[in-house]
């Protein structure tokens, strides 16, 4: 392999691409319906700012709700990528492409080396080299509000793993033999 798997396949799929424009998001993203529906209010933005090359929106952690340490996770997150990049955005017009799920102009994007930087090794945050080269060849990136794209964030609280100082798994009194492995007996 010559490149970094993630941004080599990114970078390969956008000659398969239709439009004028490109996402590219994670495994761990989905859209909904309702939020697909205003991805045409998003599209508009590469007309009203011409030098637009990237316009991101704003990520919903779905995934919140299933302990107290996704809810961390989901509120840390949304720190990060909401208020952050909000006012990275506007009122600083410093904001880059964080990763997913901005959108980008395909044309731009392909006469600039891709939507990724797949050097290995040398370029180990990929997504943050789109922004700064569509900064350096004239193009800007901006960021609206009127979209959502969901995101699964991964949150554990307990490992099924046995660590060294760990009791050893209890005999059941049946004589069954032990139940090692479950999330219950640890």
């Amino acid at each position: 392999m010559i490149g970094e798997g993630k941004p080599e396949n990114q970078n390969h799929a956008v000659i398969f691409t239709r439009g004028e424009t490109i996402q590219a998001i994670d495994m761990n993203q989905s859209g909904y319906f309702e939020e697909a529906l205003k991805m045409r209010n998003l599209l508009q933005e590469f007309r009203i700012h011409p030098t637009a090359t990237i316009v991101g929106f704003r990520e919903h952690i779905f995934t919140g709700e299933l302990s107290s340490l996704a809810s961390y996770m989901a509120l840390q997150e949304g720190c990060f990528v909401t208020l952050t990049q909000r006012v990275l955005s506007d009122p600083l017009h410093i904001r880059q492409h964080y990763g997913h799920p901005d959108v980008f102009d395909k044309i731009f994007a392909m006469s600039t080396g891709g939507v990724s930087k797949a050097s290995k090794g040398i370029n180990l945050s990929e997504d943050i080299f789109a922004g700064y080269t569509a900064l350096i060849r004239g193009g800007s990136v901006t960021m609206k509000e009127c979209c959502a794209e969901r995101k699964l964030s991964e949150a554990r609280a307990r490992s099924t793993r046995r660590t060294r100082d760990a009791p050893p798994a209890q005999v059941r009194a049946s004589g069954q033999g032990s139940r090692r492995g479950h999330a219950a007996d640890l």
